[in-house]
């Protein structure tokens, strides 16, 4: 406990905490960030498709990122919080932020 209190969880953490508390976790990591490449478009592709299938679904499922805050222009660094939706137009994922006292719901690019 002191330890994820004072580092955080990993995404491997997270994932077990998740599996052991009943649901069916499915772990996807990004492709190190870099050049554009063939790996890292058909993660956004797959990506993408996962958001809209879950976005439609009348089943009880959700997806969960591991994000970079600091990459949107935000305080901190790696961070948990639900998608809560996908809009097309903008090819925008719906951020639901656990830490709602820090930031409201927002909206992130998929590219």
């Amino acid at each position: 406990p002191e330890q994820v209190r004072e580092a955080g969880l990993s995404f491997d953490m997270f994932k077990c905490l998740a599996s052991c508390n009943g649901a069916d976790a499915v772990a996807h990591r990004a492709p190190d960030a870099g050049k554009f490449n063939v790996e890292e478009e058909a993660f956004t592709e797959a990506f993408r498709a996962s958001v809209r299938a879950t976005s439609r679904s009348q089943e009880r499922e959700c997806i969960v990122v591991c994000y970079s805050r600091e990459a949107l222009g935000q305080s901190g660094a790696g961070h948990f919080s639900p998608i809560g939706g996908y809009h097309e137009e903008s090819d925008s994922v719906l951020i639901l932020d656990v830490a709602r006292f820090k930031y409201p719901p927002h909206w992130a690019r998929l590219e």
